[in-house]
């Protein structure tokens, strides 16, 4: 008979969140650390609604007010720091309670998640531990999950492997604690299109602050003080907490196995990230005469004609609002607008078809013809 239901590989903000689940369900759990103390330096710095949403169901509520900032959005700029675009042409409103987007420091949150398995007596955190071979912890528990990371040893163990397509970037992150009298820094999220350096710029939480830096394949790491500087950022402006460098990696296909199954799946992926609404589900559309983009979105107000309302397709009276039609951002609240947007333009529409039907009290069902 199996000591635990659950083993966990990993305490980091997955494992952790995991692991807080599990005790909340009463199941018997393990779970294996190497380190004693969180991860001390800021990695991940973004978490939306549906995240805190998470944490709000565990009980992280009260702490979460003082561990997130509400996210101002993100805009695109020129290397002069002119923007050149945004999607946040829109007030953000809380989203069942949450805002769309916060910001925070990850060793806070870390240790938000650790403090709270001292809830659970059924689950049983081993720190500075190793965790046993994959046979050892089935011996032991009914479930065995791997929450180790990149590196992950449970991985190499069962030979699930990663194929390098070759799409490698340099990037080089740069975190900071300004101090409160250092120079004004943007309040959004920016992406800087300069073709000399491409760089993202984060307002985190509190005084934490972040840069990314697009390094050449061959270029030597430059001094971290001297990229920032540009942006009024001088040694004695701020604490330096990390200056590292990384790269993006493409990866081909993912493997998994169901349950005790020998027989294993491989499905093929394009990207690291799959994003809902990425490709429109439109081939019901067939022969309706709704105009579709080369992509297959639908196409509205300008591009689907002359003389169309806003929103409004290529067949009179017929809207398209959210990720299906060209030229959304694919974005939850800007979804959630056209949604409100679009009730004008029926409006709108119904008003003209009073106008042409003559007075009557009542709008009939339109019929619109093939």
């Amino acid at each position: 008979m199996n000591t635990f239901d659950v083993a966990i590989v990993g305490l980091g903000p997955t494992g952790a969140t995991l692991a807080n689940f599990c005790g909340a369900l009463g199941l018997r759990t393990v779970v294996f650390e190497r380190s004693t103390t969180a991860y001390p330096q800021p990695r991940a710095c973004h978490l939306d609604a549906e995240i805190a949403r998470v944490f709000q169901q565990l009980g992280f509520e009260s702490q979460l007010h003082d561990l997130l900032t509400v996210s101002a959005g993100m805009e695109y700029v020129a290397a002069d720091g002119a923007r050149l675009f945004t999607f946040e042409g829109f007030e953000r409103e809380p989203l069942l309670g949450w805002h769309e987007d916060y910001v925070f420091i990850q060793p806070e949150l870390d240790t938000m998640l650790r403090d709270g398995l001292a809830r659970f007596p059924c689950v049983d955190v081993r720190l500075g531990i190793e965790a046993d071979p994959v046979a050892d912890l089935l011996e032991q528990a009914r479930f065995v999950v791997a929450c180790d990371g990149a590196s992950s040893a449970i991985r190499t163990q069962l030979g699930i492997d990663m194929r390098d397509l070759g799409f490698d970037e340099r990037w080089f992150v740069v975190d900071v604690l300004v101090n409160d009298d250092a120079h004004p820094l943007p309040p959004i999220i920016q992406q800087v299109c300069d073709r000399q350096r491409l760089a993202t710029f984060v307002p985190s939480h509190g005084r934490h602050r972040r840069w990314e830096f697009r390094l050449a394949d061959d270029e030597h790491v430059p001094d971290e003080w001297r990229l920032l500087e540009p942006w009024g950022v001088l040694p004695n402006d701020a604490e330096l907490l990390r200056a590292v460098v990384y790269r993006f990696h493409a990866l081909e296909a993912v493997r998994w196995r169901v349950g005790e199954a020998t027989a294993e799946t491989r499905r093929p992926i394009r990207h690291l990230f799959l994003f809902i609404g990425a490709s429109p589900n439109t081939d019901w559309l067939s022969g309706s005469a709704i105009a579709l983009d080369a992509k297959g979105f639908v196409l509205t107000g300008d591009a689907a004609g002359g003389d169309r309302l806003s929103l409004e397709t290529s067949r009179r009276g017929i809207f398209a609002i959210g990720d299906v039609r060209a030229g959304s951002v694919k974005r939850v609240a800007a979804a959630v607008g056209e949604g409100a947007q679009v009730v004008a333009a029926l409006h709108g529409f119904l008003t003209d078809r009073r106008q042409t039907l003559g007075e009557v009290t009542d709008v009939p069902s339109l019929h619109i013809p093939a």
